[in-house]
């Protein structure tokens, strides 16, 4: 049963303004000689004025709490939200969606920031205006004029394989790098350490949005002074905001519950060192920033890639190139594969080409792929690596049951 209902535009009746009374009083120096009928509607405009007042102090103070200190993991905040329950609210011209908002502050024994919560965007669909509103107005943070401050010098900073594997294949001579790209990276974590997007950044002048998950890595990524938009936030697997439990060590963990990879989003709501968070639809944010074309999509949730593509209508964005975590695709969430990701990505019109670099041991598989979509394969020319033999379509097997 679809419980969300879109809400394209604001709906109501406009509310009735309280009658004006104008005074009664003498002309000339004399003072105003106040009847009494005059009196008691003054008296009663004062008195419905105060309880207005109050009414909207208990609204506004009660509609997101202040920061509430978490002593441990495992918390769940929210049960499931039931949208039909609240429907009528909807149909309200002055529908509050920070309502019964929380929120949670993360305590100095673990992962450090906030995680917010409003459980009204849950009802919300992706395409709704109002969900794109309020993630641009109250999630989305705009860069600053600062210097960079990273942990080396700027000319020291360190680039992973997987951008120079971009540069190699779509770009070759580098001569036909966008001097105006935009790219999206989720799971930026630190915004520095093997951040796939920052050579653009740095060499070529792009921006773009930066999208972390843990609270923690997202403040020292925002400390880094990136000049891209930032966001903390996990990305959803539905048409729709949702909550999710988020492990912050390790998505992925072998028979032997040893951590196979970085936090993330998990299926396992009793996992006692996972955090419930609220994750907003990639679609949504992308329209937030203002419908750009991306140049550069960088996936990196630690096995919840697939239903995040599935998640979003691809006639509707104009991605040119996809770097994408697979090898954990439905281990840390059910469903999914890395073959299955590679054939729905093949199915909207990308054609798949393997990252450079050995297998990852923990997996047995290739741990990332690289997605250029057709009319940007036929626009670069792109075949394969300059000077190598290595092939887009290699199989690799997954040798490990961890």
């Amino acid at each position: 049963m679809n419980l969300i209902f879109e809400r394209d535009k604001m709906g109501g009746e406009q509310k009735e303004k309280l009658p004006y009374h104008r005074l009664d009083g003498t002309s000339g120096d004399r003072k105003c000689q106040l009847k009494y009928s005059d009196l008691q509607r003054l008296r009663t405009v004062v008195v419905l004025g105060l309880v207005v007042f109050l009414l909207m102090h208990l609204i506004i103070t009660t509609t997101m709490t202040s920061p509430q200190q978490v002593e441990r993991l495992g918390m769940i905040h929210y049960e499931d939200f039931d949208c039909r329950k609240v429907q009528n609210e909807f149909q309200s011209e002055y529908l509050n969606l920070d309502k019964n908002g929380k929120v949670v502050a993360l305590n100095n024994n673990g992962p450090q920031g906030e995680i917010v919560f409003r459980p009204y965007l849950n009802c919300l669909h992706q395409e709704d205006t109002q969900l794109i509103h309020i993630i641009k107005q109250k999630y989305i943070q705009p860069p600053n004029d600062k210097r960079y401050s990273f942990s080396v010098p700027v000319g020291d900073v360190k680039f992973p394989s997987q951008t120079k594997d971009i540069l190699d294949l779509v770009y070759k001579d580098r001569s036909g790098v966008p001097r105006d790209g935009f790219f999206i990276e989720a799971g930026s974590r630190d915004s520095e350490t093997s951040s796939v997007s920052l050579e653009f950044e740095l060499k070529y002048g792009w921006s773009g949005l930066l999208i972390e998950a843990h609270p923690g890595d997202f403040i020292k990524g925002r400390d880094t002074n990136r000049k891209a938009f930032q966001l903390n936030s996990c990305l959803g697997l539905y048409n729709h905001p949702h909550f999710a439990m988020y492990d912050f060590f390790s998505a992925v963990r072998s028979n032997t519950s040893d951590p196979i990879s970085s936090g993330g989003i998990i299926g396992d709501y009793d996992h006692p060192e996972a955090m419930q968070m609220q994750c907003l639809p990639l679609y949504s944010i992308i329209k937030a920033v203002g419908f750009p074309v991306v140049n550069l999509l960088v996936l990196d949730l630690e096995g919840s890639e697939l239903m995040v593509v599935k998640s979003i209508p691809w006639d509707k964005v104009d991605i040119e190139i996809i770097s994408v975590e697979t090898d954990l695709v439905g281990r840390s969430v059910q469903g999914g594969s890395q073959s299955e990701i590679r054939e729905y990505l093949d199915s909207v019109g990308y054609k798949r080409f393997n990252h450079r670099g050995p297998t990852n041991p923990r997996t047995g598989l290739n741990q990332a792929d690289l997605f250029v979509r057709s009319d940007i394969v036929t626009k670069y020319g792109v075949t394969d690596y300059p000077g190598s033999s290595y092939s887009s379509s290699s199989k690799y097997i997954n040798k490990l049951n961890l």
